[in-house]
């Protein structure tokens, strides 16, 4: 057997041309980058002849971000549609109507996910939330308050 191989074989060193370029995600962005690495062809007949090294990965930002590079605020949260609507109970608990002297809120219902790497953000357009409405829409039905104990006495 080993004197068939030595006969259709010629031991010839891998060129430029026996290799192929290899795109992660069908070479669509991920994560706001295009990825990609260098490969030898399946039907390439040569030896690479070096030392293995780890394959260099190959990063394209990509040109303008999409919606799957963004995530929902943490005041906001999908509902069934995949749409960002505000989650009034988080609303609630944080202190952000609380700057806003119960006027109305503006929020962007999406944020860049943290280390994507697209050049051309999207145009967010902001979403006002009353904050009188704050209180009557906490999931369990019940107005949330708070309420700031004083004391006038020392310990």
């Amino acid at each position: 057997m080993r004197s068939i191989f030595l006969l259709h074989f010629d031991y010839k060193t891998c060129e430029e041309e026996d290799f192929e370029d290899w795109n992660l995600a069908d070479g669509k962005c991920l994560n706001g980058a295009k990825y990609m690495y260098k490969r030898r062809k399946q039907d390439a007949r040569c030896l690479v002849k070096r030392t293995f090294k780890d394959m260099i990965l190959h990063e394209i930002p990509c040109d303008s971000c999409t919606e799957s590079d963004y995530e929902c605020s943490s005041e906001f949260v999908r509902d069934a549609k995949g749409d960002c609507t505000p989650d009034y109970d988080q609303i609630a608990l944080s202190d952000i109507c609380d700057k806003a002297n119960g006027e109305t809120v503006s929020l962007e219902p999406l944020q860049l996910i943290k280390g994507d790497k697209c050049k051309k953000p999207m145009e967010i357009e902001a979403m006002n939330i009353p904050c009188e409405k704050i209180l009557r829409e906490s999931s369990n039905g019940k107005k949330i308050a708070t309420i700031e104990n004083k004391f006038d006495f020392e310990i």
